[in-house]
């Protein structure tokens, strides 16, 4: 991990990632250690962990710590860096209704630095919200009735910030319907049956 050269790093990053597809337990061992090598000085190795990363983040969670690291890297210069973030943002299970709230606060912020990344940063909202149904269902209210675009009389969906704050609301539709429609199917299956 800290070798000199960086294909040497590359190589560990893969083989990191390819124990940890095979061995979820190593995964949640592994993940500090991705998580540290997205501060590595070269652009390569710093996208292989983001992709490792991804590949792994159905097995396990972010701590707020890695969070912290990870969220830093939304303020990379390089494109393809920040696209692959949003990515693996969009993938992550998070742990709390802090992290839920900080990962759209820097997607918010990274929104008005990269306006060009829009399309990438409402696909990543978007699955944070189908990720993280029960955190996203404890801050709709908040965001909701404090957000201030939703104060104004008639808010513009001309404005990023909004669209990209709706979007993550609105993913609480699929989980609500879904339940609703699972819960009244089962009752309707219940009477058919009594």
């Amino acid at each position: 991990m800290e070798d000199e050269y960086h294909s040497v790093r590359s190589n560990t990053v893969q083989a990191m990632c390819d124990l940890s597809t095979s061995c979820p337990e190593y995964g949640m061992e592994s993940m500090t250690h991705l998580v540290d090598m997205l501060n590595d000085e070269n652009q390569g190795v710093r996208l292989l962990a983001i992709r490792s990363l991804q590949l792994i983040s159905e097995n396990v969670h972010l701590h707020e710590d890695q969070l912290e690291t990870v969220m830093s890297v939304l303020e990379e210069s390089n494109v393809e860096i920040r696209h692959s973030l949003h990515s693996l943002l969009s993938s992550c299970k998070l742990n709390s209704q802090v992290a839920v709230r900080r990962v759209l606060k820097g997607l918010l912020d990274n929104l008005k630095k990269y306006p060009q990344d829009k399309t990438s940063i409402y696909k990543c909202v978007q699955g944070v919200g189908d990720n993280n149904p029960n955190y996203v269902s404890l801050l709709a209210p908040e965001m909701l009735s404090k957000h201030p675009y939703l104060s104004q009389t008639e808010p513009s969906t001309d404005d990023s910030s909004y669209v990209a704050t709706m979007i993550l609301c609105l993913t609480l539709l699929n989980t609500t319907l879904l339940y609703f429609h699972s819960s009244t199917l089962h009752s309707q299956t219940l009477r058919l049956y009594l």
